[in-house]
Protein backbone atom coordinates (compact mmCIF):
# COMPACT_ATOMS: atom_id res chain seq x y z
CA UNK A 1 0.00 0.00 0.00
CA UNK A 2 1.60 3.37 -1.05
CA UNK A 3 0.80 6.12 1.63
CA UNK A 4 0.05 9.74 0.59
CA UNK A 5 3.75 10.64 1.68
CA UNK A 6 5.39 8.24 -1.16
CA UNK A 7 3.10 9.89 -3.87
CA UNK A 8 4.36 13.52 -2.54
CA UNK A 9 8.01 12.24 -2.44
CA UNK A 10 7.54 10.75 -6.23
CA UNK A 11 6.19 14.77 -7.50
CA UNK A 12 9.58 16.20 -5.42
CA UNK A 13 11.59 18.02 -8.01
CA UNK A 14 14.88 16.83 -6.16
CA UNK A 15 14.19 13.19 -6.98
CA UNK A 16 16.33 12.13 -10.07
CA UNK A 17 16.03 7.91 -11.27
CA UNK A 18 18.94 5.87 -10.96
CA UNK A 19 20.41 5.73 -14.68
CA UNK A 20 19.50 2.64 -16.27
CA UNK A 21 22.58 0.48 -17.19
CA UNK A 22 22.57 -1.73 -20.36
CA UNK A 23 23.42 -5.24 -19.30
CA UNK A 24 26.70 -6.52 -21.32
CA UNK A 25 26.25 -8.29 -24.36
CA UNK A 26 27.33 -11.93 -24.75
CA UNK A 27 29.97 -10.74 -26.68
CA UNK A 28 31.24 -8.15 -24.41
CA UNK A 29 30.63 -11.15 -21.54
CA UNK A 30 32.74 -13.34 -23.44
CA UNK A 31 35.72 -10.61 -23.98
CA UNK A 32 36.11 -9.60 -20.69
CA UNK A 33 36.36 -13.53 -19.70
CA UNK A 34 38.93 -13.64 -22.10
CA UNK A 35 40.46 -10.61 -20.93
CA UNK A 36 40.64 -11.77 -17.49
CA UNK A 37 42.29 -15.41 -18.38
CA UNK A 38 44.89 -13.70 -20.46
CA UNK A 39 45.84 -11.38 -17.77
CA UNK A 40 49.14 -12.71 -17.56
CA UNK A 41 52.06 -13.61 -20.31
CA UNK A 42 51.69 -17.71 -19.01
CA UNK A 43 47.61 -17.67 -19.21
CA UNK A 44 48.19 -15.67 -22.81
CA UNK A 45 50.50 -18.46 -24.07
CA UNK A 46 48.13 -21.73 -22.74
CA UNK A 47 44.67 -20.14 -23.21
CA UNK A 48 45.69 -19.13 -26.84
CA UNK A 49 47.38 -22.82 -27.66
CA UNK A 50 44.65 -23.99 -25.87
CA UNK A 51 41.89 -22.72 -28.01
CA UNK A 52 43.81 -23.57 -31.33
CA UNK A 53 43.91 -27.16 -29.88
CA UNK A 54 40.06 -27.39 -29.31
CA UNK A 55 39.68 -25.70 -32.62
CA UNK A 56 41.44 -28.14 -34.60
CA UNK A 57 40.18 -30.72 -32.21
CA UNK A 58 36.44 -29.71 -33.70
CA UNK A 59 37.32 -29.51 -36.97
CA UNK A 60 38.85 -33.36 -37.19
CA UNK A 61 35.87 -34.51 -35.41
CA UNK A 62 33.73 -33.51 -38.34
CA UNK A 63 32.86 -37.06 -40.17
CA UNK A 64 34.66 -37.49 -44.03
CA UNK A 65 31.72 -38.55 -46.53
CA UNK A 66 32.60 -41.86 -48.27
CA UNK A 67 30.80 -43.02 -51.22
CA UNK A 68 30.68 -46.48 -52.26
CA UNK A 69 28.75 -50.12 -53.50
CA UNK A 70 27.76 -53.13 -51.54
CA UNK A 71 25.57 -56.07 -53.05
CA UNK A 72 22.43 -54.07 -52.17
CA UNK A 73 23.43 -51.25 -54.34
CA UNK A 74 25.60 -47.58 -53.94
CA UNK A 75 25.77 -46.32 -50.70
CA UNK A 76 26.78 -43.13 -48.54
CA UNK A 77 28.48 -43.36 -45.23
CA UNK A 78 29.21 -40.48 -42.74
CA UNK A 79 32.64 -41.90 -41.55
CA UNK A 80 33.15 -40.14 -38.00
CA UNK A 81 34.90 -41.10 -35.08
CA UNK A 82 32.35 -43.55 -33.64
CA UNK A 83 32.58 -45.46 -37.14
CA UNK A 84 36.89 -45.81 -37.27
CA UNK A 85 36.97 -46.69 -33.23
CA UNK A 86 34.22 -49.00 -33.19
CA UNK A 87 33.40 -50.67 -36.66
CA UNK A 88 30.53 -50.82 -38.53
CA UNK A 89 28.38 -54.16 -39.48
CA UNK A 90 28.72 -53.46 -43.08
CA UNK A 91 31.94 -54.28 -44.02
CA UNK A 92 32.30 -52.01 -46.97
CA UNK A 93 31.33 -49.26 -44.69
CA UNK A 94 34.08 -50.24 -42.07
CA UNK A 95 36.68 -50.55 -44.93
CA UNK A 96 35.92 -47.29 -46.24
CA UNK A 97 35.82 -45.47 -42.95
CA UNK A 98 38.95 -46.82 -42.23
CA UNK A 99 40.87 -45.63 -44.75
CA UNK A 100 38.69 -42.19 -45.04
CA UNK A 101 39.22 -40.89 -41.46
CA UNK A 102 42.43 -42.52 -40.39
CA UNK A 103 44.00 -39.14 -40.76
CA UNK A 104 41.39 -37.43 -38.98
CA UNK A 105 41.57 -39.68 -36.04
CA UNK A 106 45.58 -39.17 -35.93
CA UNK A 107 44.76 -35.56 -35.53
CA UNK A 108 41.75 -36.09 -33.15
CA UNK A 109 43.78 -37.98 -30.54
CA UNK A 110 46.62 -35.53 -30.78
CA UNK A 111 44.30 -32.12 -30.11
CA UNK A 112 42.49 -34.41 -27.38
CA UNK A 113 45.73 -34.97 -25.88
CA UNK A 114 47.38 -31.16 -26.24
CA UNK A 115 43.83 -29.51 -24.84
CA UNK A 116 43.53 -31.56 -21.75
CA UNK A 117 47.18 -31.24 -21.10
CA UNK A 118 46.39 -27.34 -22.02
CA UNK A 119 43.31 -27.20 -19.96
CA UNK A 120 44.84 -28.43 -16.74
CA UNK A 121 47.75 -26.61 -16.88
CA UNK A 122 46.27 -23.07 -17.88
CA UNK A 123 43.62 -24.28 -14.70
CA UNK A 124 46.47 -24.69 -12.14
CA UNK A 125 47.96 -21.20 -13.22
CA UNK A 126 44.79 -19.46 -12.74
CA UNK A 127 43.65 -20.94 -9.38
CA UNK A 128 47.44 -19.66 -8.54
CA UNK A 129 47.42 -16.58 -9.92
CA UNK A 130 43.82 -16.28 -7.78
CA UNK A 131 44.91 -17.35 -4.29
CA UNK A 132 47.88 -14.54 -4.83
CA UNK A 133 51.33 -14.57 -3.82
CA UNK A 134 50.76 -14.72 -0.11
CA UNK A 135 47.64 -17.03 0.10
CA UNK A 136 48.78 -20.54 1.84
CA UNK A 137 49.41 -23.48 -0.17
CA UNK A 138 46.17 -25.69 -1.02
CA UNK A 139 46.88 -29.59 -0.45
CA UNK A 140 47.27 -30.54 -3.52
CA UNK A 141 50.19 -27.65 -4.14
CA UNK A 142 51.63 -28.92 -1.02
CA UNK A 143 51.93 -32.68 -2.21
CA UNK A 144 52.63 -31.38 -5.81
CA UNK A 145 55.84 -28.98 -4.28
CA UNK A 146 57.12 -31.79 -2.52
CA UNK A 147 57.09 -34.53 -4.94
CA UNK A 148 59.52 -32.17 -7.04
CA UNK A 149 61.67 -30.81 -4.24
CA UNK A 150 64.78 -32.64 -5.24
CA UNK A 151 66.32 -33.76 -8.44
CA UNK A 152 65.51 -37.29 -7.99
CA UNK A 153 61.74 -36.70 -7.46
CA UNK A 154 61.56 -34.53 -9.93
CA UNK A 155 63.25 -37.09 -12.70
CA UNK A 156 60.42 -39.59 -11.02
CA UNK A 157 57.34 -37.08 -11.82
CA UNK A 158 59.04 -36.20 -15.22
CA UNK A 159 59.05 -40.30 -15.99
CA UNK A 160 55.70 -41.36 -14.79
CA UNK A 161 54.03 -38.26 -17.05
CA UNK A 162 56.06 -39.07 -19.84
CA UNK A 163 54.95 -42.69 -19.52
CA UNK A 164 51.60 -41.39 -19.37
CA UNK A 165 51.67 -40.07 -22.61
CA UNK A 166 52.90 -42.92 -23.89
CA UNK A 167 50.26 -45.01 -22.23
CA UNK A 168 47.59 -42.46 -23.93
CA UNK A 169 49.07 -43.29 -27.29
CA UNK A 170 49.36 -47.05 -27.14
CA UNK A 171 45.43 -47.23 -26.46
CA UNK A 172 44.99 -45.86 -29.91
CA UNK A 173 43.30 -48.43 -32.35
CA UNK A 174 44.91 -50.55 -34.98
CA UNK A 175 43.51 -50.81 -38.21
CA UNK A 176 44.01 -54.53 -40.10
CA UNK A 177 42.20 -55.98 -42.92
CA UNK A 178 41.73 -59.79 -43.44
CA UNK A 179 39.04 -61.89 -44.66
CA UNK A 180 36.50 -64.34 -43.21
CA UNK A 181 33.90 -66.41 -44.79
CA UNK A 182 31.72 -63.54 -45.83
CA UNK A 183 34.27 -61.53 -47.06
CA UNK A 184 37.12 -58.49 -46.41
CA UNK A 185 36.76 -56.95 -43.57
CA UNK A 186 38.31 -54.33 -41.82
CA UNK A 187 39.23 -54.22 -38.14
CA UNK A 188 39.71 -51.18 -35.56
CA UNK A 189 42.25 -53.58 -33.16
CA UNK A 190 42.58 -52.22 -29.47
CA UNK A 191 42.91 -52.98 -26.16
CA UNK A 192 38.95 -54.49 -25.53
CA UNK A 193 39.99 -56.43 -28.63
CA UNK A 194 43.25 -57.99 -27.54
CA UNK A 195 41.86 -58.67 -24.09
CA UNK A 196 38.05 -59.88 -24.16
CA UNK A 197 38.75 -60.67 -27.79
CA UNK A 198 35.10 -60.74 -30.39
CA UNK A 199 32.34 -62.69 -31.51
CA UNK A 200 34.37 -63.53 -35.07
CA UNK A 201 37.27 -65.76 -34.52
CA UNK A 202 39.00 -64.31 -37.34
CA UNK A 203 39.30 -60.58 -35.92
CA UNK A 204 40.06 -62.34 -32.28
CA UNK A 205 43.07 -63.95 -33.76
CA UNK A 206 43.80 -60.73 -36.09
CA UNK A 207 43.65 -58.05 -33.39
CA UNK A 208 45.60 -59.63 -30.66
CA UNK A 209 48.37 -60.37 -33.12
CA UNK A 210 48.07 -57.29 -34.32
CA UNK A 211 48.01 -55.16 -31.52
CA UNK A 212 50.03 -57.41 -29.30
CA UNK A 213 53.32 -54.38 -29.91
CA UNK A 214 50.98 -51.71 -28.24
CA UNK A 215 49.88 -54.10 -25.90
CA UNK A 216 53.03 -54.46 -24.51
CA UNK A 217 54.28 -50.76 -24.36
CA UNK A 218 50.94 -50.32 -22.51
CA UNK A 219 51.67 -52.24 -19.78
CA UNK A 220 55.49 -51.38 -19.63
CA UNK A 221 54.00 -47.50 -19.07
CA UNK A 222 51.60 -48.60 -16.42
CA UNK A 223 54.24 -50.53 -14.49
CA UNK A 224 56.69 -47.68 -15.10
CA UNK A 225 54.00 -45.56 -13.73
CA UNK A 226 53.06 -47.45 -10.94
CA UNK A 227 56.85 -48.13 -9.77
CA UNK A 228 57.96 -44.01 -10.24
CA UNK A 229 54.54 -44.04 -8.00
CA UNK A 230 55.66 -46.44 -5.16
CA UNK A 231 59.28 -44.98 -5.02
CA UNK A 232 58.60 -41.57 -4.60
CA UNK A 233 56.11 -42.36 -2.17
CA UNK A 234 58.48 -44.07 -0.25
CA UNK A 235 61.25 -41.74 -0.71
CA UNK A 236 58.74 -38.88 0.50
CA UNK A 237 58.01 -40.96 3.69
CA UNK A 238 61.32 -41.75 4.12
CA UNK A 239 62.19 -38.69 4.32
CA UNK A 240 59.40 -37.18 6.59
CA UNK A 241 60.66 -39.80 8.79
CA UNK A 242 64.48 -38.76 9.00
CA UNK A 243 63.05 -34.78 9.75
CA UNK A 244 60.87 -36.23 12.93
CA UNK A 245 63.94 -37.71 13.85
CA UNK A 246 66.14 -34.62 13.39
CA UNK A 247 63.79 -32.67 15.19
Amino acid sequence: MIDAEDLDSLDDPAYVPPPYVVPPTVGERTMAAWRAVTATPLSAALATIDLLAIVVLVVALRPVKVEGADARGPLTAHCGIAYYLFGHPNPVVDQGCGRAYGGHADVVFVAALAAITLTSALVVALLRRRRGPDAAPTALRRVWEEAVSTPGRSALVALAGGMLVVGVLALRTVPARSRDAVGPFTAHCGLSFYIFGQANPVVTHLCRHTYAARAWVLILAVLVIIASAAWLGVVVVRDRLAAARAT
